[in-house]
């Protein structure tokens, strides 16, 4: 059986498995945005299929396991949490891997983001 090789981003030669293990890390700054997470996958690391689900699940699974829950923009300039997409563990993750291939379109800065509580109105 081969190994599968640990794909590299197109530009900056970063592996899959480093930038998903520092993905959280923009958190103390800012969000994290659904729409930084998938296209970087499927464009930069060239993932489809099976391994951008995989890639997206591992992504979500480290920012919940960070903190973050997952939010929305909010009238207030600041984050709203999402409810529905909040779960601990595992079902946190299959809630959002299940409203992402529910959306009509490629994620966008209107859609979810992850935050830490402390940021969330």
């Amino acid at each position: 059986m081969q190994e599968l090789r640990d794909p590299t981003h197109k530009r900056f030669g970063t592996p899959l498995s480093l930038w998903l293990k520092h993905i959280e890390n923009e958190l103390p700054i800012d969000a994290v945005g659904f729409w930084q997470i998938v296209p970087v996958l499927k464009n930069d690391f060239a993932l489809q299929g099976d391994r951008l689900v995989e890639a997206v699940r591992s992504a979500i699974r480290n920012l919940l396991a960070a903190g973050a829950i997952p939010v929305e923009g909010s009238d207030s300039n600041r984050w709203h949490a999402r409810e529905d997409l909040a779960a601990p563990g595992e079902s946190g993750v299959n809630l959002v891997v299940k409203y992402w291939q529910q959306l009509d379109h490629e994620p966008h800065v209107g859609d979810i983001w992850f935050a830490l509580p402390s940021d969330v109105a």
